[in-house]
């Protein structure tokens, strides 16, 4: 029984990998259009910090989504006005709304940022800045064809 069990875990195991793989590399939408997607959204572990619940993972990534442009605007608004102790706080909203919808680019870059605050390294703020501008365009432009999937497929 410990070698079937044994043997069963791992093809689980196995087969869970494969489809993180093929959610990592490519996405057809109801168009059949693909997209390759590398880091920008691993559906697989955002059900999966719901508790594997899909509707509350595609509620929390939508929510997600929706907010994208406003928190870019006050990142940037307090960058400009070079109001640290506001990006600070802005920054750790969005590093926050990250770990329940799991999009490791913008989670990377916003943490990147955070700690540079926190660690008062101000020297490469902008460039900073500037990458979480790129991942917030690319996830506000590839990733509502997450939202055209079939989630339940991936419990």
């Amino acid at each position: 029984d410990h070698k079937a069990s044994f043997y069963n875990s791992l093809y689980l195991n196995c087969t869970k990998a494969t489809i993180n793989s093929k959610l990592r590399t490519n996405i057809r939408d109801k168009t059949g259009k693909t997209t390759r997607m590398t880091n920008l959204f691993d559906l697989q572990d955002s059900i999966t910090a719901a508790n594997g619940n899909a509707t509350l993972a595609k509620d929390l990534f939508t929510m997600l989504l929706n907010e994208l442009e406003s928190r870019l605007k006050q990142i940037k608004t307090c960058f400009y006005d070079h109001d640290l102790q506001g990006l600070a706080q802005h920054t750790h909203k969005l590093y926050g709304a990250t770990a329940y919808c799991i999009v490791p680019e913008l989670r990377s870059s916003t943490e990147k940022l955070e700690n540079a605050l926190n660690n008062g390294e101000l020297n490469n703020l902008e460039d900073l800045v500037e990458q979480i501008t790129k991942d917030i365009q690319h996830l506000i432009n590839e990733g509502p064809r997450f939202l055209e999937l079939d989630w339940e497929k991936y419990c």
